[in-house]
């Protein structure tokens, strides 16, 4: 979709609220969006006291703020927001030349940002916020919608009277009690799993073969006489009404099969199951032979309300009843025919029912197919500046530490005045309230939570292969090379279709003009002499899934640096340069690795290589407990490198009795140790330090000489982030950054005596 499309989408009185204490700035602002046509009525604020009470005495549309305020920025509006649990598109205005604040307020939230100096972008900007945010209210509707109606259908089908059968892989995935009579099973379990064409006579198993070929992912109906194999052997005439449909996610066929000596009760089943449309979440419509619309269900009327429009016959094709006859004279069915409507696109497909002289209509909403391509762009922004949260959550977290651990000094002190006291207090409570906002960031930094289990990679592409044929365009043909016997792999499946969805627009982005995109898979076996010549590769078998355009290629040297961020490696510019890095990074996770061939001309391969299924490993999961806080007498080696984190840590421990030796660094700490170590006790350490020698190689150092020494990891990152391959079993334990005294000499207290 072009900007001036965007453009010209025109909203009515759009609420904006706008953060900007420059009212030559806001002025502006405001002008830019009058000039494209949007109705817009605007609150200004300067700081964020009036901001809250904006927010809380009024709805708004979409929220624009400056970055630089009198006396914040935009990241603490921001939280703000987000702390008031408001749904609201944030967009920052920013005039500094750097786009690192900009970045950190996408990584926290943000829709996007505009360059002051480039305020045209501003409108474009603002639609497709609100696009973005009723998308997915939509979106959710209708998903649970689908939802209610599979569970609606489950439990008609069980409850049908008719004998019913579903067929997916061409084998038999459900069957209903009625169906499992008719063919001789006291029950559908000894029926499901098997062939279905087994349950087929021998002289109807060609003709119910072709018929099931042509329903596999098609909505047509189709009816024919055959015979099934009753599980005695003997055979059953039916009258066979089939039709294709989507069961549990994947392509398949559903079967009613009657006995033609009750061919009655045949008919007013397949009758019945015009109820269906009834439940449908999408529209569904019916039309008489001189195309006047006769039925139409719920979602149609939604659809209709939705467009403002109070008669469905408003919204209609102009060419719907030439259509209709077209159909019934001819038999054929006419799909996909694409209509705008305001600001949205719908998909009509039509389909005869010519013994009942009417034809049937299915619309389908593909606007937000349309917009895919740039959800998945914006998608992959907000995942990537996540790496920036780390670094930061670790400084704040020795920060806090120090903080923490003074203020809990102080208060253990005797005779307090109560003005001091509750000062304390305060501070207390205000470095618990960073230490939390600190620990969400923690948690935004990490890598999502991997699901892996054990998957198909040909039926994975099978299922994204419709995906790809609407996103991608109709210019660009396919050409799928399937590896029989592919072994499984242990994987993520949003993961995995996301590499697959970022290497295919990567290809069309190579590919402006159109071309070709040939996907395979394959098994293969890596020897130690193929490792020698990549240097990410591994011996042992492997999945390998490939992808050749024959696109515009690349330079040896854009080759090198392919999968770096932002890297620009196709002619469109409209990329976020962060798809190939997402994609390198999820097979990375998934223990295997990417290469590339390419050459200018002449088109590129990637190919992404995963290891066969062999076992999920189990995550670590720690358990606290609550305990006593006693001091000690014992010796305890504290290494840090941050001077106020290392000297705070030495008076909690001290004051609790401990006899405490402290090193700024690894280096440092084996000296100490080489003079002590028949004293100390337990090692408390940092896990990232400087000097070559992290805290967990220290420890292994020490536990060599020593296994019955004590350890505390401790660190401003998670374990999972800091502590790779760290193994936490009794008598080491991790102590995560802010920790008050309290905390801390609980913690050695419980380690010492595990």
């Amino acid at each position: 979709m072009t900007e001036t499309t965007l453009v010209n989408r025109l909203l009515k009185d759009i609420e904006l609220l706008l953060v900007e204490d420059n009212p030559t700035d806001a002025e502006l602002c405001l002008a830019q969006l009058a000039k494209a046509g949007l109705k817009v009525r605007a609150d200004v604020v300067q700081t964020v006291h009036e901001f809250c009470a904006r927010l809380a005495a009024k709805t708004y549309d979409v929220i624009l703020s400056d970055y630089s305020l009198p006396t914040c920025t935009a990241l603490d509006v921001l939280e703000l927001l987000q702390q008031m649990e408001k749904d609201i598109p944030f967009i920052l205005l920013t005039g500094l030349p750097s786009e690192e604040p900009a970045m950190e307020c996408l990584r926290k939230g943000a829709f996007d940002y505009v360059h002051k100096e480039r305020r045209g972008r501003l409108p474009v900007v603002v639609q497709r916020a609100l696009e973005a945010k009723r998308w997915r209210e939509e979106r959710n509707r209708a998903d649970q919608k689908a939802r209610e109606f599979e569970k609606r259908y489950q439990r008609l089908a069980e409850l049908s009277p008719d004998p019913l059968f579903i067929v997916a892989d061409e084998k038999l995935t459900f069957a209903n009690e009625p169906g499992a009579r008719l063919l001789g099973a006291e029950s559908p379990e000894p029926l499901l799993a098997k062939p279905f064409l087994w349950l087929v006579h021998p002289d109807s198993r060609a003709a119910a073969s072709g018929h099931f070929e042509k329903l596999y992912g098609s909505a047509e109906v189709a009816h024919f006489d055959g015979k099934l194999m009753r599980l005695d052997g003997k055979a059953v005439t039916v009258k066979v009404a089939a039709t294709g449909l989507t069961y549990r996610d994947r392509p398949a066929v559903q079967v009613i099969a009657r006995d033609v000596t009750d061919r009655k009760r045949v008919e007013e089943a397949i009758q019945s199951m015009a109820a269906f449309a009834q439940f449908n979440p999408n529209p569904v419509l019916e039309f008489s032979r001189d195309g006047k619309l006769t039925y139409f269900n719920d979602a149609a009327s939604a659809m209709a309300r939705s467009l403002g429009k109070e008669n469905l016959n408003a919204m209609l094709p102009p060419e719907t009843v030439s259509i209709v006859q077209m159909c019934l004279t001819t038999g054929q069915s006419k799909l996909r025919m694409e209509t705008g409507i305001g600001a949205r696109t719908f998909s009509w497909s039509f389909f005869p029912i010519k013994q009942n002289q009417v034809v049937h209509c299915y619309v389908t909403d593909i606007t937000e197919r349309l917009n895919l391509e740039g959800q998945l762009r914006h998608a992959q922004k907000l995942e990537s500046v996540g790496r920036l949260a780390a670094g930061v959550a670790h400084d704040f977290n020795n920060i806090l530490t120090v903080i923490q651990g003074h203020t809990g000094l102080l208060r253990s002190e005797p005779n307090l005045n109560p003005e001091t006291a509750e000062s304390l207090r305060q501070v207390s409570r205000a470095a618990e309230r960073a230490s939390k906002l600190v620990s969400q960031l923690m948690t935004f930094s990490r890598k999502s939570i991997m699901q892996p289990k054990r998957l198909d990679l040909n039926e994975v592409l099978t299922r994204v292969s419709t995906l790809l044929h609407r996103t991608l365009g109709e210019d660009i043909t396919y050409q799928f090379n399937y590896s029989p016997d592919l072994p499984p792999i242990c994987a993520d499946l949003g993961m995995i279709e996301q590499v697959i969805m970022n290497l295919a627009v990567h290809a069309r982005d190579t590919m402006p003009k159109g071309g070709q995109l040939a996907i395979s898979t394959s098994q293969v076996n890596v020897d130690p002499a193929y490792v020698q010549h990549q240097p990410e590769a591994r011996v042992g078998r492997f999945v390998c899934m490939s992808f050749l355009d024959t696109g515009c290629g690349l330079e040896a040297e854009m080759v090198s640096r392919i999968f770096e961020p932002f890297t620009a490696s196709k002619e469109s510019a409209n990329g976020s340069g962060l798809g190939l890095a997402t994609a390198y990074a999820i097979v990375k996770r998934h223990h295997g690795w990417i290469e590339v061939q390419s050459q200018v001309g002449q088109g590129t391969t990637f190919k992404i290589y995963l290891p066969v299924y062999d076992q999920v490993s189990e995550p670590w999961a720690g358990a606290a407990g609550e305990a006593a806080i006693p001091g000690g007498h014992e010796t305890v080696l504290v290494v840090e490198d941050e001077p106020p984190v290392r000297w705070t840590v030495k008076n909690i421990l001290e004051k609790c009795g401990y006899r405490v030796l402290e090193a700024a660094a690894g280096v440092d700490a084996l000296a100490i140790w080489h003079q002590h170590h028949n004293e100390v006790a337990l090692l408390l350490t940092d896990l990232v330090m400087p000097a070559g020698l992290n805290g967990q190689e220290l420890a292994e150092k020490f536990k060599a000489q020593n296994p019955k020494l004590k350890v505390i990891y401790t660190s401003g990152y998670s374990v999972e982030a800091a502590g790779k391959g760290l193994s936490l079993e009794d008598g080491i334990s991790f102590l995560q950054k802010p920790y008050d005294a309290e905390t801390l000499a609980l913690t050695v207290r419980q380690c010492l005596d595990s």
